[in-house]
């Protein structure tokens, strides 16, 4: 039995009469039905997506812990980054809507600290790109290989940390790379075949594009203006896009319209 993950559904292929006949069947991988304060328990608090890498480890968008979550083959789930501020050992920092408290942190995983991470791919090189919708930033994980003093060298380990990959900390909108970029509560990401990064800009109803030097370019819509419009991408209109996918075609005809 194969598991899809996208709606946590598993597919029967049966035989009857002669033909065959696909069953849904729902089964829980995870149970997040209690909320608790402490991440050892893994609960879940309104996770608003999954991924998965090529070994088939799910990784959990825990958006209102500011969490990211492991689950293996086995079932088993481990928090994998991010963290709750705790004023003391049993009293965590909430919001006014009484959920824990997001801030913008870079550094190991465990030691990183999110706010409403809402969307997750994985590149090629392992890396994996985080939408971290409520500090408006693009954040990364990776893996870096230092020494003691934090240097490259052949004598050290391998080190995994979150950094801040492009926005970061004040919605707006502006194009350029890491820092200088902005965005307004993005809310998905997709990766094309050649490494690029394609966001909805949701406060900003446009298409944004990560190329693979990091920099930030607006690629459809207009940031500002919302409606209704087709056209050339960049005269096109958007209201609040929230999902995103790319294909080699797609790609082709955007480099087009750009050219052109």
């Amino acid at each position: 039995m194969e598991k899809v993950f996208i709606c946590l559904l598993s597919i029967l292929l049966l035989s009857t009469g002669g033909y065959m006949e696909y069953i849904p069947i729902v089964e829980t991988v995870a149970n997040a039905s209690v909320h608790s304060m402490d991440s050892n328990q893994i609960p879940f608090n309104l996770p608003a997506n999954v991924f998965s890498d090529e070994n088939g480890t799910l990784y959990v968008l825990d958006t209102f812990n500011n969490m990211i979550h492991k689950i293996d083959s086995y079932g088993n789930v481990v928090r994998f980054a991010g963290n709750i501020l705790m004023l003391d050992e049993h009293t965590p920092l909430l919001d006014s809507s009484r959920f824990p408290m997001g801030f913008i942190l870079d550094g190991y995983l465990e030691d990183a600290l999110f706010n409403r991470p809402v969307d997750a791919v994985q590149d090629a090189n392992g890396r994996i790109f985080i939408v971290d919708r409520s500090n408006h930033a693009i954040r990364v994980i990776y893996t870096t290989f230092a020494n003691d003093d934090g240097l490259e060298s052949e004598e050290g380990y391998y080190v995994v940390s979150v950094f801040t990959f492009a926005g970061g900390g004040n919605a707006g909108y502006a194009n350029g790379r890491g820092a200088e970029a902005m965005f307004y509560y993005p809310s998905a990401l997709a990766l094309g075949s050649c490494g690029n990064l394609y966001i909805a800009d949701t406060g900003n109803n446009a298409i944004r594009r990560i190329d693979t030097s990091g920099y930030v370019t607006t690629v459809a819509g207009q940031a500002g203006r919302h409606g209704y419009r087709n056209g050339i991408a960049r005269e096109a209109l958007f209201y609040h896009p929230m999902g995103i996918a790319v294909n080699n075609m797609a790609q082709s005809l955007l480099q087009i319209q750009e050219i052109i």
